[in-house]
């Protein structure tokens, strides 16, 4: 709880001083993806995110604040008896990323790189069902890095796409995950 109160104030100090004159959501970025669980018997779970650039500092560099989601789940049964098992982990994160688009010739191509802290709310639950019934669950809140990289292409009026390419560290654990969608500009 220390760290979520630590880096609402962190974010949101340097946001109220610039959200008098420029703090403004300049488009909508949806993206669906595979992500890396990081757990080897789940392996790779759709995950689903959200952005808008809210902060422009020069013209190649934003702000950008994201929400990413991602659940998976699997049944096992367990040898030798007449019970499964179920094993289910979602991940919420609430990211706030310095976005760095690279000078290019032409309008529609623009390759771009970012990075920042993300804040991962963790929750796993396994249960046992069958004559050896039992259950639990436990959840968890951990700051990680993200590092992407990707590129936008400008379609015609306020569309355009975006794919991607992430890396998550979450307490020296890597994970990654590949995300293509669309961006509305308002």
């Amino acid at each position: 709880m220390k760290v979520l109160t630590i880096l609402i104030i962190a974010v949101s100090l340097p946001l109220t001083v610039v959200a008098e004159e420029t703090l403004r959501f300049e488009n909508l970025n949806a993206r669906i993806g595979l992500t890396d669980t990081g757990i080897s018997f789940l392996g790779r779970a759709f995950n689903l995110a959200v952005s808008s650039d809210i902060y422009r500092v020069t013209p190649e560099i934003e702000i950008v604040a994201g929400l990413n989601y991602w659940s998976k789940g699997k049944s096992y049964d367990l040898w030798g008896t007449v019970s499964t098992a179920e094993v289910s982990v979602r991940t919420f994160s609430i990211e706030g990323l310095a976005k760095y688009n690279f000078a290019t010739v032409g309008d529609r191509f623009r390759p771009f790189a970012a990075g920042g802290l993300a804040l991962h709310f963790i929750e796993a639950t396994g249960e046992v069902v069958g004559p050896y019934a039992a259950s639990e669950s436990a959840g968890t809140t951990k700051l990680g890095l993200d590092v992407c990289g990707g590129a936008e292409y400008a379609l015609q009026g306020a569309f355009d796409l975006v794919g991607e390419i992430k890396f998550v560290t979450i307490e020296g654990d890597l994970r990654s995950s590949f995300q293509v969608g669309a961006i509305y500009k308002f």
